[in-house]
């Protein structure tokens, strides 16, 4: 039979041993997004923490770009990380769950995102390598990368195109 102090000390040693990858959780990445444009395959499958220029359009989709002026190029799929959308589905509780901020408060501003990055790849051209397929991201598959399974998405700074109330009032969370 097992004793406490048998299973005290079963635990003990096992936590003595563990690596020490396995005793904490590994911190996202810090990158710009310019980084993650240029040299997406490093980055792929990784968490990460990025701040860039947020659009949220029924034109553009879900995009994360380098800045504001980068956000008016005609084709976003060739400049911004396609942001993975389910995290505003209505399916998720009436307010979004701890660390991402309203929808109506991102949209048009810098923002913070911690998330997951995919990178699927693009051709020298700029364009997906499988776009036909439609195995890029976002609408149409036509993004290379993505950021999903996002822990964390707040405003970091206030633009200059700032909205005076986005969303009726800015929430205080």
């Amino acid at each position: 039979m097992n004793s406490p102090t048998q299973i005290l000390l079963a635990v003990s040693f096992s936590l003595i041993f563990q690596p020490a990858s396995a005793l904490r959780a590994e911190a996202p990445i810090p990158v710009t997004v310019d980084q993650l444009l240029a040299k997406g395959p490093e980055f792929d499958g990784k968490e990460v923490s990025v701040m860039g220029y947020y659009i949220n359009s029924w034109k553009e989709g879900s995009c994360l770009f380098i800045d504001a002026r980068a956000a008016k190029n005609s084709q976003p799929y060739r400049q911004s990380i396609w942001v993975d959308e389910t995290t505003f589905n209505p399916g998720n509780p009436p307010s979004p769950p701890i660390g991402i901020s309203e929808l109506c408060e991102l949209g048009k501003h810098y923002v913070r995102i911690v998330g997951h990055f995919h990178y699927r790849g693009a051709n020298r051209s700029g364009f997906f390598r499988d776009v036909r397929f439609n195995r890029g991201f976002g609408l149409g598959g036509l993004w290379p990368s993505e950021i999903t399974n996002i822990m964390n998405f707040r405003v970091a700074f206030k633009s200059p195109d700032d909205p005076i109330n986005p969303c009726g009032m800015y929430h205080h969370k």
